[in-house]
């Protein structure tokens, strides 16, 4: 079996939502961070609603994160930051809908994407 890209996506989707679902109960929810290479911040904070990712490094790849709600953990959400170097991209803020997990990557052209290990905000139903 080849490990391409998308091998590598529905891995980390399996995690997080693995980990997601095995998570605390909405009272005991935590701030979540991910970081990748000195590239890449993302994070979601307080209610959980939203992801927020940056762009850390002056380089040529843009940004993405990987991210899942607690109504549907299993789909991944790709949030892309392609405005450059420390600029920040936000997701839709849905505090009724809380994230579940988080990893953050770097688009690299022509090669394997590095990521973050999947982060999970122990948020669930």
């Amino acid at each position: 079996m080849k490990f391409t890209r998308k091998t590598a996506t529905r891995v980390g989707a399996a995690v997080i939502a693995a980990t997601a679902l095995l998570g605390a109960s909405p009272a005991f929810a935590k701030d979540v961070d991910s970081y990748i290479n000195g590239a890449a911040h993302a994070w979601s904070h307080g209610k959980n609603g939203q992801v927020a990712l940056k762009d850390t490094k002056g380089d040529s790849h843009s940004v993405y994160a990987h991210m899942s709600r607690v109504s549907s953990p299993m789909n991944m959400i790709r949030l892309d930051n392609t405005k450059g170097s420390g600029k920040t991209t936000r997701s839709d803020n849905k505090p009724s809908n809380p994230v579940a997990g988080i990893q953050a990557c770097v688009d690299k052209q022509w090669a394997p994407d590095p990521c973050d290990l999947p982060r999970a905000t122990e948020r669930r139903k």
